[in-house]
């Protein structure tokens, strides 16, 4: 052991396989460590094939293993695990945490993101340096999408036994308590941002804003039934091709009349192409047809040259800009990719 020296406060080592470099026990800390240079000074810095450092703590509420505190208040990395942490009952350990696994990944490297609350307008859009302001900051350089193997490793998980693995919480009427971002370039499934799984379905969150789930999309609505007061489902109305609809009314004078589109809703569909309108009168009449349909109305005209003055009501579908051409697109999962990429190789491997 030596101490006193100018670089380290107090350097050990020891050339045993089962041997330990510097070895504390005390009622409050067994080893403490303090730096005040610049550069990489550091409190306490240990390097060994299995534990570079290594706390016990066997105290009560508020006793703590491993203690940093600085610019970085923890920084280790490892061929396996760069900080490990378990909490002891007795014997057993019955809670445990493995962060900060790998080294760092492309997008750790970049210094912040840009993300958009309210509204993505520009009332509130901000450059947000997520990694260095993080109370904990876990990153893996392992690229998954080279993988083949269907196995991720993450940078960060949490597991439990019938029990929550995560709870976040915060108090902000402005920032969301949870944001996800994928910087891939990839678009639709290639290019998921979240995906809820179990055993019996899979809803995922795309970079291009898209749902996709294998179960139902409904709401919870409150209502009284014969059971008395509480919930009932609603559900979404889904369709073969991607169509956006509008609803309103209009007046008959004299058996015809014009109907404008609604301009903010005639922004979000294409209208340039065969669009639909189905109309109910609200009055006895001949009956109602369409005609002389355009990108921003079309013409009502009663049936037989009729010449009723009557109120009339319509329904438009038409089909969502930039969607035009999906119709039932077939769907193939990360997971699935993964397995034929898998065979491919094993084929060309075989060859």
């Amino acid at each position: 052991m030596q101490g006193g020296g100018t670089v380290y406060g107090v350097q050990g080592g020891s050339s045993s396989s089962g041997g330990t470099g510097v070895y504390g026990t005390a009622p409050l800390y067994g080893v403490y460590g303090s730096a005040t240079a610049g550069g990489s000074a550091a409190g306490v810095y240990g390097t060994a094939p299995d534990f570079g450092v290594y706390g016990l703590s066997s105290g009560g509420n508020n006793t703590v293993g491993v203690y940093g505190q600085g610019g970085y208040g923890m920084q280790a990395g490892g061929t396996q695990i760069g900080i490990q942490a378990q909490v002891q009952n007795g014997s057993a350990a019955i809670a445990g945490v493995d962060g900060i696994y790998g080294g760092q990944s492309a997008t750790g490297q970049h210094p912040s993101v840009d993300i958009c609350f309210s509204g993505c307008g520009s009332e509130f859009y901000e450059d947000a340096p997520i990694q260095f302001e993080a109370g904990v900051w876990a990153d893996t350089n392992y690229n998954g999408d080279n993988s083949t193997s269907g196995y991720y490793r993450p940078a960060l998980m949490a597991t439990a036994d019938a029990n929550i693995a995560g709870v976040l919480v915060n108090n902000s009427n402005v920032v969301p308590v949870l944001f996800v971002y994928n910087a891939g370039s990839g678009g639709g499934s290639t290019g998921t941002v979240i995906t809820a799984q179990s055993p019996k379905g899979t809803c995922s969150f795309t970079s291009t804003g898209d749902t996709s789930c294998t179960g139902t999309l409904k709401s919870s609505v409150k209502a009284t039934t014969a059971d008395g007061p509480g919930e009932v489902e609603t559900y979404a109305v889904e369709s073969a091709e991607n169509w956006f609809e509008d609803a309103g009314s209009a007046q008959l004078v004299n058996g015809a009349a014009h109907v404008n589109l609604e301009p903010i809703f005639g922004q979000t569909v294409n209208t340039d192409i065969e669009y639909h309108v189905f109309l109910t009168p609200d009055d006895d009449c001949k009956g109602l047809y369409v005609t002389n349909k355009t990108a921003s109305g079309f013409e009502v005209h009663e049936l037989g040259g009729g010449r009723s003055s009557i109120a009339f009501e319509y329904r438009i579908m038409a089909k969502r800009l930039g969607h035009e051409k999906e119709r039932l697109a077939r769907v193939v999962s990360p997971r699935a990719n993964r397995r034929a990429d898998s065979a491919s190789a094993a084929l060309e491997a075989s060859n």
